[in-house]
């Protein structure tokens, strides 16, 4: 925590900003990554909260892009499919 603390004050930042934005400043976080990796954690929590729900519009809308092969239905089998590959070499390991 204290690091954190420490960036914001070298960086001139509120203690409110996010220790993310604040990493993200000072080049310890790539954007690309940093946003797939918010992506992921929301898509994930999504899936978790809603699993075997039948009426959920998020879960239609998802299941409907990814039926007709829309690029978000793509991207978004994409990123999860990413998640397990990455989450079996590890267990490999």
């Amino acid at each position: 925590m204290y690091i954190h603390d420490a960036i914001k004050a070298l960086l001139g930042v509120c203690q409110t900003t996010a220790n993310d934005i604040s990493l993200l400043e000072i080049g310890l976080l790539h954007l690309k990554h940093w946003i797939k990796q918010k992506q992921l954690n929301f898509l994930k929590q999504a899936l978790h909260h809603r699993e075997g729900l039948d009426d959920d519009p998020l879960m239609f809308a998802l299941s409907l892009a990814s039926a007709a092969k829309t690029p978000t239905g793509w991207y978004v089998t994409r990123l999860l499919d990413e998640e397990k590959y990455e989450q079996s070499a590890m267990i490999g390991m």
